[in-house]
């Protein structure tokens, strides 16, 4: 399986997981989705993944999914969601000063961070009541991603940019301090954070409709 595949059929899991776990509460679905799906991606490109860089992406994975599935206090759960982040930060160091850097790597930490994300979601909307925006902009790389597939699949690059980073960090912290505090002081810089996130995206889709298909007879 490519990794184009790949991603195409991870993204269409958590989707479909994440829908149940919005419907049924039940947070298992979507870990174990997530986990086995990241676990074929890891086994699958062994011989460029199995490094210290990407075992710190698999303990925050990990400390993400504690977070999720234990029914720990509010104050607890997001310091283990903020420590996730460090981590991410840490991770993506090591395997630049290690030289271990590799597309399925990217792709780990990529979707690591989008389940960390949709997860944040879902513990705010089952605390303050689903929210369609934050549940779109929460859902946004897997619909962005099956999207492509559809409509744009020659598009074989993704966009890259220092403020997307800039993004995820911040639209995460919102969520975090809204969960804890729900307030008009953290609900505003969410829903900013949030509308910047689908901005992002919406030159994510750009981006896929300027690529020129690939012409017959060139290898992808």
């Amino acid at each position: 399986m490519s990794l184009t595949t790949w991603n195409n059929v991870h993204n269409s899991l958590i989707l479909i997981a994440s829908a149940w776990a919005l419907c049924t509460k039940t947070h298992l679905i979507l870990v174990l989705a997530c986990a086995g799906s990241l676990s074929y991606l890891i086994y699958r490109y062994r011989s460029e993944s199995l490094h210290a860089a990407n075992a710190l992406t698999g303990l925050r994975f990990m400390i993400v999914s504690l977070a999720f599935l234990t029914p720990f206090a509010a104050p607890l759960a997001m310091s283990l969601y903020l420590l996730a982040l460090i981590a991410d930060g840490l991770d993506g160091l090591l395997a630049r000063r290690l030289g271990v850097s590799s597309p399925a790597g990217a792709y780990f930490d990529m979707e690591t961070d989008s389940f960390a994300i949709v997860s944040l979601v879902l513990l705010h909307s089952e605390q303050y009541g689903a929210s369609l925006w934050l549940i779109l902009v929460g859902l946004a790389r897997p619909l962005i991603t099956i999207a492509k597939a559809q409509w744009w699949p020659h598009a074989k690059q993704e966009r890259r940019s220092r403020w997307g980073r800039l993004l995820f960090v911040g639209f995460y912290l919102c969520l975090i301090a809204d969960y804890l505090f729900h307030h008009a002081a953290t609900r505003v810089p969410l829903m900013l954070s949030s509308a910047l996130i689908i901005w992002s995206f919406a030159l994510d889709v750009q981006f896929f409709r300027t690529q020129q298909p690939w012409s017959p007879g060139i290898q992808a």
